[in-house]
């Protein structure tokens, strides 16, 4: 689950489901077409239990998922739209081609748009960050994304690339429990009045 400190709209405020963890499919995204029914039903649940915010990934492989969930969901509810959800997923195994990356990805979940697009990690980059970062907001001129974020940034990869950025980053998301609390880059965001602190809560 996900916690936004700070509101990205109305449904970026709200707890979200998340498909990672023991969720995640483990296979290559543009090469497997398998189905986990089990994860369909699940985010179904989660939506008629009232969660409009679910959060995906690339790496994940939960992409195909949170878009049928969705789509049938709506198809159940068509008072509802998909104006009525907040959707985010992220990017990792293609970030060298981003644009590219975020059109798979709105293919996989069967949408036009993200509400939330992010940098899934800051390591293993083949470009620097404040390049990649240009080519995020790019996403945002095109309207592909409502909002750009990154997860699991230190305190120096931010610092690397904010003094070139055009848009800054709306939050970043890492993992917090008792085991793993980060108190000085949680300070370090919470500081900047631009950002959202997005928190992982990890149960053992």
């Amino acid at each position: 689950m996900i916690e936004m400190r700070k509101t990205l709209g109305d449904k970026g405020t709200m707890i979200a489901y998340g498909t990672g963890s023991s969720w995640k499919s483990g296979q290559d995204v543009n090469k497997s077409n398998t189905i986990n029914q089990l994860l369909i039903d699940s985010i179904k649940t989660a939506l008629y239990s009232g969660y409009r915010h679910i959060d995906c990934a690339e790496f994940y492989g939960t992409e195909r998922e949170v878009g049928i969930a969705l789509n049938q969901f709506l198809a159940d509810n068509p008072n509802l739209s998909r104006a009525d959800f907040f959707i985010t997923s992220k990017v990792f195994q293609s970030i060298s081609d981003i644009r590219r990356a975020i059109s798979a990805s709105l293919s996989r979940i069967g949408t036009t748009y993200l509400d939330l697009y992010l940098i899934h990690s800051p390591f293993y980059l083949s470009k620097s960050l404040s390049s990649t970062w240009s080519q995020m907001e790019s996403l945002v001129d095109a309207g592909l994304t409502h909002y750009i974020g990154v997860s699991n940034y230190r305190i120096e990869d931010f610092q690397s690339f904010l003094p070139s950025a055009r848009i800054k980053p709306v939050c970043n998301q890492i993992e917090f429990h008792p085991y793993l609390q980060q108190p000085e880059l949680i300070e370090f965001v919470k500081k900047r009045e631009y950002w959202c602190v997005v928190i992982l809560l990890w149960f053992p």
